[in-house]
């Protein structure tokens, strides 16, 4: 017999709303909506942007692109550009097996400097990084009784 099975999603909103009610200044520098701007480090010390230059590489592009656009609007669009593009070079390379030409490659991508398995996969880490921090801050926050730890 199958076992009934519950998924929770916490979203935005009841992430704000939490922060709001116990942790004021953490919203001026944490705003959940806002996660591109956020001072994620990893390791404690380096920034983000340092350690995942492709993926933020792609995020100023979508900035300049579209200055009014959410921080989650660039997220989903550098994920289904990524999506997409690892889709047409894995094409690519099943061609080059049937003809066993090995010389041909995905020039567009090597001549665009995107890799859509690398942004894809800094993507990745970059929001696994940014809410742990959220979670770190807010846990500093709430022990010390206000203000960013």
């Amino acid at each position: 017999m199958a076992h009934p099975r519950t998924v929770l999603i916490v979203g935005n909103g009841l992430t704000i709303d939490s922060i709001k009610s116990t942790e004021q200044e953490l919203l001026a520098s944490w705003n959940p909506s806002r996660p591109l701007s956020w001072d994620v480090r990893v390791d404690g010390t380096r920034a983000a942007r340092e350690c995942f230059p492709k993926f933020f590489d792609q995020v100023d592009a979508e900035q300049l692109a579209d200055r009014g656009a959410s921080d989650f609007a660039i997220i989903d669009r550098i994920a289904r550009v990524a999506e997409q593009r690892a889709a047409e070079a894995r094409a690519a390379e099943l061609k080059q097996v049937l003809r066993s030409d090995r010389t041909a490659r995905s020039v567009a991508d090597f001549a665009s400097g995107f890799e859509p398995a690398l942004v894809d996969t800094e993507l990745r880490h970059f929001l696994g990084f940014a809410y742990s921090d959220l979670i770190l801050n807010s846990a500093r926050c709430a022990r010390c009784g206000g203000g960013i730890g």
